[in-house]
């Protein structure tokens, strides 16, 4: 008799301990979203850390694709998407760890641009980053001495800094508008300079300003001994179902 008791007792509060309500959804203590109607074309980089969101001239897929954790080629939306920019400023309550920062950010773009997305799978057109036959060219961090930046025509693209292989891959998307996926097996952070002709004019560019400058694709390989291997595979993409081409009021 005492065992069908303690049976019942478990049955009975078992209900009632799977339904607790879900902790209050955190937000950012204050946010500005205002539309960037300036001719500047580059984008100043989207940073997410230190409890801070903040960027200039961002575009919508570039939040999109901060907030979800991939890389802005592998949003889905409207063709608009594209060419709307916005200056972005927000920072999160004291003692939130930059964890939360990125829901924090979907809920933000939930908020304002009534954004509804989902994840599937398609078949795109992407590009493996691998190292070159002859090796790599970088030196794993801290490096005995600063990357040598190539002496191509000032004005040049260039970007040096510390970077993990994803953390590149995330930059190469950006710089090819294709998917690009580390499979380099190289776990460390490395130090590296590269400059490279842009694959789409900048404002003002004439293609006399880049002449001997090598574009991207061939710049990894020269200066960094990596390679963009191109091919078709299945990759998780967001697709945007819904989203107001303008936020809401600040």
């Amino acid at each position: 008799m005492p065992r069908r008791e303690l049976v019942l007792i478990a049955l009975v509060t078992a209900p009632f301990v799977m339904a607790q309500p879900p902790g209050p959804e955190l937000k950012f203590e204050v946010a500005s979203i205002k539309r960037n109607t300036t001719d500047i074309p580059i984008s100043v980089g989207l940073e997410l850390r230190h409890g801070r969101l903040a960027g200039t001239t961002i575009r919508l897929p570039d939040m999109i694709a901060t907030a979800y954790g991939l890389s802005a080629p592998r949003i889905i939306g409207p063709a608009w998407l594209d060419t709307e920019r916005f200056d972005v400023l927000a920072k999160s309550p004291d003692g939130i760890p930059d964890t939360e920062l990125k829901p924090m950010l979907q809920s933000l773009l939930k908020e304002r641009f009534q954004l509804a997305v989902h994840r599937e799978t398609q078949e795109k057109s992407i590009c493996d980053l691998v190292i070159g036959k002859n090796g790599i060219k970088m030196h794993v961090y801290p490096a005995p001495t600063p990357p040598a930046i190539p002496a191509y025509p000032r004005g040049t693209p260039t970007m040096a800094g510390r970077f993990t292989m994803g953390q590149l891959a995330d930059v190469l998307s950006q710089m090819t508008g294709t998917p690009v996926i580390d499979k380099t097996g190289l776990p460390e952070q490395y130090e590296l300079a590269l400059s490279f002709a842009p694959l789409s004019p900048r404002l003002g560019d004439s293609p006399d300003n880049y002449a001997g400058v090598p574009d991207v694709f061939i710049a990894i390989q020269e200066q960094l001994g990596l390679k963009l291997e191109a091919k078709k595979a299945p990759v998780e993409v967001i697709v945007v179902d819904h989203v107001e081409r303008l936020p809401s009021e600040n």
